[in-house]
């Protein structure tokens, strides 16, 4: 469904508005353990998928064989979403505040977020803190994720994101938007600039900040 108005601002959820790293690692030590015995720096993994490699890419680097690899990456898809995990979620710091900013100009938070479980998302997100400061909660397959997220974007004229991943960035270049990257995310601020992403800050609510002004002369807010 498209709801078409200008004055939307659109955050990304996991690594955004969320620290989702607790949640990631505990499920990688939970599936390891229970797949192979083995275990691995956490840390260690982590910064390697800030550098840009991908779950199993990652395990690859710390020595996991292949096949072992494969096992886990897929136990890890198919349980990291699960209600209980979720709960290892916390709301970064500068959320809040970064919300009320957007509020306070005039435009209407939305979150994009790509879930397996869109109702787990939605649940997930309503039930946060800063739920309430939500206006809409768009989810797509995180499989082809910055495709579907650049056609909400341009299906509902969002003319900024904020995300913390390539993905986001992609969507964001797809749906011609001003696109803003977070650090404090699934990606370090050296691997996002090395993909294009131009404007990068340390948090969501320093890239709130440097935004709004962006927006102010060229946005006509509609009713």
């Amino acid at each position: 469904m498209s709801f078409v108005k200008r004055s939307w601002f659109a955050f990304d959820w996991d690594g955004t508005l969320v620290d989702c790293r607790g949640r990631q690692t505990a499920v990688l030590r939970d599936v390891l353990s229970r797949i192979s015995g083995v275990s691995i720096d956490p840390d260690a993994w982590w910064r390697r998928k800030t550098e840009g490699l991908s779950t199993h890419q990652a395990l690859i680097e710390a020595g996991i064989i292949p096949t072992v690899a494969s096992a886990v990456t897929n136990s890890w898809v198919a349980e990291v979403e699960n209600e209980n995990w979720l709960e290892l979620d916390v709301v970064h710091p500068q959320a809040l505040p970064a919300l009320e900013v957007v509020l306070a100009h005039g435009f209407s938070p939305v979150v994009i977020t790509g879930r397996r479980n869109a109702e787990g998302a939605r649940s997930q997100i309503l039930k946060s803190s800063i739920g309430r400061l939500v206006g809409e909660i768009w989810v797509v397959n995180p499989v082809g994720a910055a495709s579907l997220k650049g056609e909400f974007l341009t299906q509902n004229k969002v003319n900024v994101f904020v995300g913390d991943t390539e993905s986001d960035f992609f969507a964001a270049q797809a749906a011609n938007a001003i696109f803003g990257g977070v650090s404090s995310g699934q990606r370090s601020a050296n691997y996002l600039s090395s993909v294009g992403v131009a404007r990068i800050f340390s948090d969501v609510h320093a890239a709130v900040t440097a935004l709004i002004p962006l927006l102010l002369p060229s946005i006509e807010v509609s009713e």
